[in-house]
């Protein structure tokens, strides 16, 4: 599957977050954040657990991945 940075900026508009507060959320730099999203969002299980927990979101890729890759497993 593949990251979806476009529906993670739109979670975290819509949850009024900033990549700012995602860093000190998940306790990491804001360099590490870009990255991760920028890069294909390479986010551990820990960080995957805890941004579900805090948008609320019954799966995970709701909001990191693509609905047709989704859908084609």
């Amino acid at each position: 599957m593949n990251f979806n940075k476009q529906k993670f900026n739109a979670t975290l508009a819509e949850n009024g977050m900033t990549k700012k507060d995602l860093c000190k959320i998940l306790n990491l730099n804001q360099a590490t954040i870009y990255r991760k999203i920028n890069r294909n969002g390479d986010f551990n299980r820990k960080e995957i657990n805890k941004l579900v927990e805090i948008f609320g979101l019954e799966k995970t890729e709701s909001f990191l991945f693509d609905e047709n890759l989704q859908n084609a497993r």
